[in-house]
C-alpha cells in the first residue's frame, strides 16, 4: 500500500480556531519518499488581516486583496489532500481549520495526522522552547521566512526527516549534540575529564567522545538526556590527573580482599572495611569480591596463581612519575607516585621535570578505592592505545628524599597523638583515683 505524507502549513488571520481564517496554504506531497507535489498560494480572507497577524506573517490586506477565496482553490486542496496523511508543526491546529474551512461549503475532510511539535517533544527532553524555529537550527534547518507558509512547510518536512533519521537510523547518521550541552561542547578537545551528573562524579579519557556518545539525540540516549538536571566538567591534561582530581570525593570502600594463610598456604579471604587496615583489593560491591576471588583461585596450581595474580595486581611499579604529554595553557603537569598508596602533582612550564632540582614536595594520601583505579591505569599502561602521559620509574633514593619531609611530618603527627591518647587516660586514672 503507498504511503502519502502531505507537509503543510497555514497561516491564519488568528490562532484561535472559532475565528481563524486562512490567509496562506503550502504542502509539498511525497508518495512512497518521492516528491510528487507542491503547492503555494495566499488567500484572501473575508475580514481584515489584523495587524498583530501581519506584523508576525508579514502578510499585509494589501497583499491578499487580489488573491482567490478559499472556495474557489477548495476542490483542487482537496483532491491533493484526501488520501494523505497530513504532517505539520502542532498539526491539530492546521487539520482543524482545513475541516472547519471545507465544512463551510459542505465538503468532509477526514484524514490521518502526524505531528512534529509531539514528535520533538517525545524524543527531545527538557528543551526550553519547541518552536519550528529553534528546532531547525538544532538540526541545522534552513530555514529563513519564518511563518510564510511555504517555508514552513519545507521546514516541517525536513524537521520531520532529520527526527526520524536521527531516532530511527539506518546506517551513518550525523549526531546532533542536545541543545542543553551545545555550548560546552564548543572548542571541546579529545582530553582527560572529570564529570559531574546530578551531583555524580566520575571520570572519561576522552570527554569530546563522550559528549559524542552519550549527549547526542538519539533514541538510546533519550530516557539518560531527560534524567540530568546538573551537568559540569573539568578537562585535565592527563588521565592519571583526572582519576586523582576525585581522591577527595571518591566514596569508602565497603568490602575489602586480603590475603590471609591457612597450613602455611595462601587464602583469599573476603571482609568488611576497616579505617587503616590494609587489603589486596577494595569494593563497594560485595559481588566485586566474589567474582575478583573466583578469578584469583581459578587454577589447577592455586597457591602459584595466586601470588602470580597479586604480584600482577600489586607489584606495579613503586616508585614512578607520569608526566602529560600535552600543555593546558602552557603548563605540564608531573605526577609523582610512591608505593601506588601517595601522589604529588607538580605544575611546571617544562615537559621533562628535574627532580634534583626539587627539594620539597607536597604528598596526598590516595583513598583505597582510587588505589585501585590507579593501579589498574598504570598496570595497563603499556596496553593503552591513546596515551596522554609518559611513564618513567624514579630511583628509590630520588623518592626517598622527596618523601622524607612527608614521612616526618607524619611521624610527628603520629608522636603527638600517642601522647594526647596517654595525657587523657592519664587525667582519666586520676579522676577514677584520687588522691586521698
Amino acid at each position: 500500500m503507498s504511503k502519502t505524507l502531505a507537509f503543510i502549513d497555514l497561516e491564519a488571520t488568528s490562532n484561535i480556531i472559532q475565528d481563524a481564517e486562512i490567509i496562506e496554504i503550502a504542502f509539498i506531497i511525497y508518495k512512497d519518499d518521492k516528491k510528487s507535489a507542491e503547492y503555494q498560494t495566499l488567500v484572501k480572507p473575508p475580514n481584515k488581516i489584523p495587524e498583530h497577524i501581519y506584523r508576525l506573517t508579514g502578510i499585509s490586506n494589501k497583499m491578499v486583496k487580489n488573491e482567490k477565496e478559499f472556495f474557489l482553490m477548495a476542490n483542487e486542496i482537496h483532491e491533493h489532500l484526501k488520501d494523505a496523511t497530513l504532517v505539520a508543526h502542532n498539526v491539530s491546529f492546521d487539520y482543524q481549520l482545513l475541516q472547519k474551512s471545507f465544512q463551510k461549503l459542505g465538503i468532509e475532510f477526514s484524514t490521518k495526522t502526524i505531528c512534529t511539535l509531539e514528535l520533538s517533544k517525545r524524543f527531545i527532553p527538557e528543551l526550553p522552547s519547541y518552536s519550528l524555529e529553534n528546532l531547525s537550527k538544532i538540526f541545522s534547518i534552513e530555514h529563513k521566512d519564518a511563518h510564510r507558509a511555504k517555508s514552513d512547510a519545507q521546514a516541517t518536512k525536513d524537521l520531520y526527516l532529520k527526527v526520524k533519521e536521527t531516532f530511527t537510523p539506518k546506517g551513518n547518521v550525523e549526531k546532533v549534540i542536545h541543545p542543553k550541552f551545545t555550548d560546552y561542547y564548543k572548542d571541546l578537545q579529545s582530553v582527560p575529564a572529570k564529570i559531574q551528573i546530578n551531583g555524580h562524579k566520575f571520570t572519561v579519557t576522552d570527554i569530546k567522545k563522550y559528549f559524542n556518545e552519550h549527549l547526542t539525540l538519539s533514541l538510546k540516549n533519550k530516557d539518560f538526556l531527560a534524567s540530568i538536571k546538573s551537568f559540569n566538567f573539568q578537562t585535565y591534561a592527563s588521565v592519571a590527573e583526572s582519576l586523582l582530581s576525585l581522591n577527595r570525593s571518591i566514596e569508602l570502600p565497603k568490602w575489602v580482599l586480603y590475603v590471609g594463610s591457612k597450613d602455611s598456604d595462601p587464602r583469599l579471604y573476603i571482609g568488611k572495611y576497616k579505617k587503616g587496615k590494609r587489603a589486596s583489593y577494595y569494593y563497594s560491591d560485595k559481588a566485586d569480591c566474589f567474582n575478583k576471588r573466583k578469578v584469583l583461585s581459578d587454577s589447577n596450581d592455586l597457591n602459584t596463581q595466586l601470588l602470580k595474580h597479586i604480584r600482577e595486581d600489586i607489584g606495579v611499579a613503586q616508585n614512578i612519575l607520569l608526566s602529560s604529554l600535552e600543555d593546558m595553557e602552557g603548563v605540564f603537569t608531573h605526577i609523582l607516585i610512591k608505593d601506588v598508596h601517595y601522589y604529588s602533582i607538580i605544575k611546571s612550564e617544562a615537559q621533562e621535570l628535574n627532580l634534583e632540582a626539587i627539594q620539597t614536595v607536597k604528598w596526598s594520601r590516595m583513598s583505597p578505592l582510587l588505589e585501585m583505579k590507579m593501579r589498574s591505569h598504570i598496570k595497563n599502561f603499556k596496553n593503552q592505545i591513546v596515551k596522554t602521559e609518559s611513564l618513567k620509574e624514579i630511583k628509590k633514593d630520588s623518592m626517598a628524599r622527596l618523601f622524607s619531609s612527608y614521612r616526618k611530618k607524619q611521624q610527628s603527627k603520629r608522636k603527638k597523638s600517642k601522647v594526647a591518647i596517654q595525657s587523657n587516660s592519664n587525667r582519666k586514672v586520676r579522676r577514677d583515683h584520687p588522691n586521698p
